[in-house]
């Protein structure tokens, strides 16, 4: 790497950093705070691929992970393919089955049911939560935990309009407390060190590349796993 580019990278994980802090102890859906980043700012942290952020307690265990990848869509388009829920199953990845329970009048909370495959080496389960969605389209939407197989789950969209809204940075949050899905489970998270870390970081950037793909190429496309 460059000199004159490490300065700049450099310069920008500064900056993240300043972004990402926030207040101890307390729920966050978002690791990252783009009213403190530029466009930029944000284009450069994105140019070299996808950016991973991840947030754990003093004890090692995760929080949260935030994930940013471009897009070659305005998020219009983008929120369009993030909320075609009952299509999930064509471009997302483990997700066996995804419906709408409920819809507020203004749309803006709504109820989604999630039939998931988890996969742990050998392991395979498949698990069935629902999760309350508030949302402000076209930019926004943060979800919290209802009901099923998981004891918690949260997360958040944030979607950012770059280059005259021709482009989107797609910022996905997301923590699923795999451990609760099972006694097997828990005790094969637990023997592994890191493992709770790579299966949430290994679906956010999943995630990510599946509505990028879904987005840019359109429905006909879906991501090889």
């Amino acid at each position: 790497m460059k000199a004159g580019k490490a300065f700049v990278v450099a310069a920008l994980i500064l900056t993240v950093s300043a972004a990402v802090a926030g207040a101890g102890g307390q729920k966050r859906y978002s690791l990252l705070d783009s009213s403190k980043l530029s466009q930029s700012a944000i284009k450069r942290l994105l140019s070299e691929g996808q950016l991973l952020l991840i947030n754990e307690d003093e004890k090692g265990n995760l929080r949260l992970i935030t994930g940013g990848i471009l897009i070659n869509k305005p998020p219009e388009d983008v929120y369009k393919v993030i909320t075609d829920y009952e299509h999930y199953p064509e471009f997302m990845p483990s997700v066996v089955k995804a419906e709408v329970l409920f819809r507020s009048p203004d749309k803006r909370i709504q109820h989604i049911r999630y039939v998931v495959r988890f996969k742990f080496s050998i392991l395979s389960y498949t698990v069935d939560y629902t999760l309350k969605m508030k949302v402000k389209p076209p930019r926004w939407m943060q979800w919290d935990y209802l009901e099923g197989d998981l004891a918690d789950a949260y997360g958040s969209w944030e979607l950012i309009p770059l280059d005259g809204g021709r482009r989107t940075a797609a910022f996905y949050s997301v923590y699923s407390d795999i451990r609760s899905i099972n006694w097997i489970v828990k005790k094969f998270v637990e023997a592994t060190p890191g493992m709770e870390i790579a299966i949430n970081a290994s679906t956010c950037t999943l995630v990510l590349k599946s509505i990028k793909a879904r987005a840019e190429k359109g429905p006909t496309y879906r991501l090889q796993q």
